[in-house]
């Protein structure tokens, strides 16, 4: 079980911008690892863009997907519950 929590959603930027932060604390110390999202999982944007960042929690391997706000979408943080191609190794 991993220590991570959903997100059903962002109050504000600012929450979304501190959530990122604790993140990027969670990286340094080898807590997480920041793995590529497989195209299939949210395709191609059409100006190149894929702003979804994916997650690999190292103690439970569970893999977690990080959405950012595009208003009126305020944005998640929610596990893949079917990740593919040997995500959980």
């Amino acid at each position: 079980m991993s220590w991570l929590k959903e997100i059903k959603e962002f109050s504000s930027l600012s929450e979304y911008e501190r959530f990122t932060d604790y993140l990027a604390g969670r990286l340094s110390e080898d807590e997480l690892e920041e793995i590529e999202p497989k195209e299939y999982y949210h395709g191609k944007s059409p100006f190149g863009l894929n702003e979804d960042r994916w997650f690999k929690d190292c103690s439970s391997k569970d893999i977690w997907k990080l959405v950012p706000p595009d208003f009126p979408f305020k944005g998640l943080f929610e596990k893949v519950d079917y990740p593919l191609d040997g995500y959980k190794s």
